[in-house]
This record gives C-alpha cells, sequence and structure tokens, in this order.
C-alpha cells in the first residue's frame, strides 16, 4: 500500500535515533523537532517550553514499533509511505492514533478498509472501537454481518468478546442461510471457554430460536444437558417450542421471530441440468456447472451446498469450494418427486420408481447427521408435484395423477391430513411458503 501527498516534497532524513531498540525512537535535532511539532499535537506538548525535555537533544519514545514508526517519518516529510500488508496497516494505525496524527489515521483507516476479510473483520473491528474510527468500525460490522457464516470461522472469533457477540445475534441484517448457523456459532463460542456457560441464557434470548425447525429444536436444544440444565434457558425454550404450536403462537414476543437477511443469489437448474446462480437485484444469470445426474432429479440448496437426487444417487455441491461430492444414497430408487427444504433438512414425495409406478413414499434428509430418515407414506400417489415446509408442516399439491390434492404432514404428530382441493389441475410446479 503506498499513500502519497499530492505535493511532493524532497525526500526526507532518517529517522533520528535510528540505532534505539524496536520499543522506542529516538529525536535528537531542533529541525526534527519543530517538523514533528506541526503535525503532532503529542510532538507539540512535548516540545513546549514548560516540558522538561524540551532542551534534550535525545527525546526516548516508548511503546512505538519499526513497523509503525517509520511511515510516521515518512508522512512528516512528506515522501511516500511504504506500508506491507494487513499487519504493516494496522501497526501504522496505531502509532499515529497515539501521536494524534487523525489526518494520517483517516488515510490509513480507508487503506484497512482494502484489507478486510472474513478472516481479520473481527480484529479490524476491536482497533476501530479502540480507537473510536467509526467510519472503520461500520465497515467491520458491515463485513461481519454480510459473511457471518465464514467469519465466525476465523481464529479471532473464539476471542470475541461477549458484548461484541451478542450485539451481532440482535442484528436484523445478518446474512445467514437459516438460524441454525446463528446458534451453532454461538454454542462453539460457548464452548471454547468454559466460564462463558454464564452467558448462555442470555445469548439464547438474543438467538431467534422459534424459527429453527421444529425437528432441530426437539433433537437438539431440547436434549442439550446444559441448556436443560439452566433454569434461566426455560423461557426461551419455552418461546421456541409455543410457536410451533398453532394455539400459542401469539404468545411468543414478535422479535424473536422475525427473519433476518438472507443470501442474496438464487440457484436454479435449466431443462439442460446446468446449474445457474441468479443475483435479484439485476437478474443476471452466471452459469456455475452442470447436474451429474440428469433433470428429472430432486434439486434443493442448504447451507451453501447444493444437492442433486434421484435414482439412488445424492450428489453435492459445494458452491464455496466449487466442487462436486458423493451424497449418502437414498433409500429407494425415485424419479421425478417432490422437493422441499428446511434448516437442516431435505424431503423427497413421491415420484414413480424403476417400474414407472408413482410413489406414496416421504423421506427426510438430515444434513448435519447426513443420514436419510423415511416419513409416512403420503395419502396419494404422484409425481410432479410440489412441495414446500412451513410451520413444521410438508405440504404437497398436485402432481401426477391426483393433480388437485393438498396434503399436509405434521412433523409433530406424523400424521397427513388432507386439506382444501386445488380448483384446477397442477403438476410440474415449484411452491413456496412466501
Amino acid at each position: 500500500m503506498a499513500l502519497r501527498r499530492t505535493s511532493p516534497r524532497p525526500s526526507r532524513p532518517d529517522p533520528p535515533g535510528a540505532t534505539s531498540s524496536s520499543s522506542s525512537k529516538a529525536a535528537d535535532s531542533t529541525p526534527a523537532k519543530v517538523i514533528v511539532a506541526s503535525v503532532s499535537p503529542y510532538f507539540r506538548q512535548m516540545f513546549s517550553t514548560d516540558f522538561r525535555d524540551v532542551s534534550q537533544r535525545e527525546i526516548r519514545l516508548e511503546g512505538f514499533t519499526n513497523i509503525g514508526f517509520e511511515p510516521i517519518w515518512d508522512y512528516i516529510y512528506g515522501t511516500r509511505i511504504e506500508v506491507e500488508g494487513e499487519e504493516g496497516a494496522l501497526a501504522t494505525f496505531r502509532d499515529p492514533h497515539f501521536l494524534g496524527m487523525k489526518r494520517l489515521c483517516q488515510r490509513i483507516s480507508a487503506t484497512i478498509k482494502a484489507f478486510l476479510d472474513s478472516e481479520n473483520a473481527f480484529r479490524v473491528l476491536q482497533i476501530a472501537e479502540q480507537y473510536d474510527y467509526q467510519d472503520l468500525r461500520e465497515a467491520a460490522v458491515a463485513q461481519i454481518s454480510l459473511r457471518f457464516h465464514e467469519v465466525v470461522q476465523s481464529r479471532d472469533s473464539m476471542s470475541i468478546s461477549f458484548e461484541t457477540l451478542s450485539s451481532f445475534l440482535g442484528r436484523n441484517d445478518l446474512v445467514v442461510s437459516s438460524e441454525k448457523e446463528v446458534y451453532e456459532a454461538t454454542r462453539k463460542w460457548l464452548d471454547h471457554d468454559s466460564s462463558r456457560k454464564r452467558h448462555l441464557p442470555d445469548l439464547l434470548e438474543k438467538i431467534r430460536l422459534p424459527l429453527l425447525p421444529y425437528e432441530y429444536l426437539m433433537s437438539v436444544l431440547l436434549k442439550d444437558a446444559v441448556i436443560s440444565g439452566d433454569p434461566r434457558c426455560n423461557k426461551a425454550i419455552t418461546d421456541a417450542r409455543d410457536f410451533h404450536i398453532p394455539e400459542l403462537r401469539h404468545t411468543v414476543p414478535k422479535e424473536k421471530t422475525r427473519s433476518r437477511a438472507t443470501p442474496d443469489s438464487i440457484w436454479c437448474m435449466n431443462g439442460n441440468g446446468i446449474i445457474y446462480r441468479i443475483r435479484p437485484n439485476n437478474w443476471d444469470l452466471d452459469g456455475i456447472t452442470r447436474n451429474p445426474l440428469n433433470v428429472h432429479h430432486a434439486f434443493a440448496g442448504i447451507d451453501r451446498k447444493l444437492y442433486v437426487t434421484g435414482k439412488s444417487e445424492m450428489k453435492i455441491f459445494d458452491t464455496e469450494k466449487n466442487e462436486w461430492m458423493e451424497g449418502p444414497k437414498p433409500p429407494e430408487y425415485f424419479r421425478c418427486p417432490a422437493t422441499a427444504v428446511s434448516p437442516g433438512s431435505i424431503f423427497i414425495c413421491g415420484g414413480h420408481n424403476e417400474n414407472n409406478e408413482n410413489e406414496r413414499s416421504a423421506f427426510r434428509y438430515d444434513v448435519g447427521s447426513r443420514e436419510w430418515v423415511r416419513l409416512v407414506d403420503m395419502k396419494y400417489h404422484r409425481r410432479l408435484a410440489g412441495a414446500c415446509y412451513h410451520d413444521s408442516c410438508l405440504h404437497v399439491i398436485g402432481g401426477n395423477p391426483n393433480s388437485n390434492k393438498h396434503e399436509h404432514l405434521d412433523l409433530r404428530t406424523s400424521r397427513w391430513e388432507e386439506l382444501a382441493q386445488f380448483p384446477k389441475q397442477w403438476w410440474y410446479h415449484a411452491l413456496s411458503p412466501r
């Protein structure tokens, strides 16, 4: 990184007292004192007439770093400032702040923004808050909110304070694929240090537990010995459970059920098996990869991975690594099934078997455990139906045959219920709960 003045001055001399150790620098000439006093309130006070060291030829400055002070000296003399990498920018930021050189700090702050990424976002945030640089803080907060899934994987994420984590858990603009990401990141932070367990109740109140799928809530949170053993967690867990009971939903605070931001990409597969990424703000298509099976298979996306399932195979595409992987084989052969997604699960309903016979079967694939679970069979045989997950229920509509039938499986009771028929026939369609 290089910072330049608009009107370059002659090359500056070497920093005075260059023989000092890395923890100190020295200034030993009157001209140098005049120059540094003109740009730094710290030096201005040091060289004032009532300061005891004003007549000394050499002043020892403790606490400075070689990497931080060299660019300061360059800046004072108006020559080119060289800062090497992220660490250089951060070190150069600390020393001029101590010297009260606000203009230089502002320029370095702008440079640090260019180094912002998922690995250093929490570190930059800490520095910005320590030195009260609002613009830099806002940039770090935006990076963390936008890349929360990646940032919480960084080494620095385990050393953030309770206050910092709590503040992010309360944000509506946290971009996550599901609330499950938020809970698991929080649990990882808690488990990193046993002394943090005292913060569990407060953090659970910040996490929007009602947005977790019912099956995840029941199988993970309610069976967690730490949560069940702390009575202060009861209110948060009760709210989460009550949200999935229609008669009690109105008792759950609205702020706990508000959706957060979602990733700004939509993935789709065309009739030729090419998988595209669509950016909704401009609807540009980016051809990413090709379906390794064929177009008559279930297609779903969850937790930054795409799943293509059919016949007796599952292929998984990692959108971050841009590569395909083998997934667990489904328990049965099927083609043209209905597909639905909930946080942590993929549902496959119906389709036809190897003999081209329509099926009533329903399966749930648990993304976390990588296991297939057989559900209760549907009431009707069908293929090319539409399906969606909503309110702990799996809805299946239309298809061929029974193209006007609507039924749903309540995952809390494991019972299918037939709902009002569609006024017209539907098949080969898509559903969404919103």
